[in-house]
């Protein structure tokens, strides 16, 4: 039996195994030879802001140029253009790390939400795991259903690999971050 204070790590930590199980072939890997996939402009975006650090107002090569704090997630490109900077890493691999690892942190966050709102350790857990390996948008429109091909397949894991979609990945895990930080500002007025 594991001990009232290390159950909450332990979920953590389950759901964590569990995603990078499911990613593991995908954190380091090289461009995505899909043709719907939009990860090598992606990839350009966090390169450029790598090699352009200082320089934060305008993005050139987005839309014909706009405004970096534009840009689609442009926390995410920041993110992949800092772990770009790290010795021997290629844009595709920092790329691939950073959506991955956000891949692997939404089921975590979702439990997070549901553990702080409801204190049910077992209900949070079960939401998180359920969200590791299935997605309710299939439910919400046949398009989706017919693109993922049928109900049990994992189309957030779809939405990483075959269209490339990292900051769509990226923001489906800060979402309940951002609900649980607001919950947090209201109530506690800080």
């Amino acid at each position: 039996m594991i001990p009232p204070r290390y159950r909450t790590p332990t979920c953590i930590i389950a759901l964590l195994a569990i995603n990078i199980y499911i990613t593991h072939f995908v954190f380091l890997g090289q461009v995505n030879v899909q043709t719907g996939s939009i990860e090598v402009l992606l990839m350009s975006f966090a390169r450029w802001l790598a090699e352009n650090w200082n320089d934060r107002s305008w993005m050139p090569t987005w839309i014909m140029g706009a405004p970096v704090r534009q840009i689609y997630n442009p926390a995410m490109h920041a993110s992949v253009g800092a772990v770009i900077k790290i010795p021997g890493w290629s844009p595709p691999e920092a790329y691939h790390f950073v959506t991955t690892l956000t891949y692997c942190l939404g089921p975590v966050t979702l439990f997070w939400l549901i553990w702080r709102g409801t204190r049910r350790l077992g209900l949070a857990f079960l939401a998180g795991l359920l969200y590791s390996v299935y997605s309710p948008a299939i439910l919400l429109d046949r398009s989706i259903l017919n693109d993922a091909g049928s109900y049990f397949s994992p189309r957030r894991l779809q939405t990483l690999i075959t269209y490339g979609e990292g900051p769509h990945v990226t923001g489906l895990m800060e979402i309940p971050l951002v609900i649980w930080l607001l919950h947090e500002a209201a109530t506690r007025r800080r």
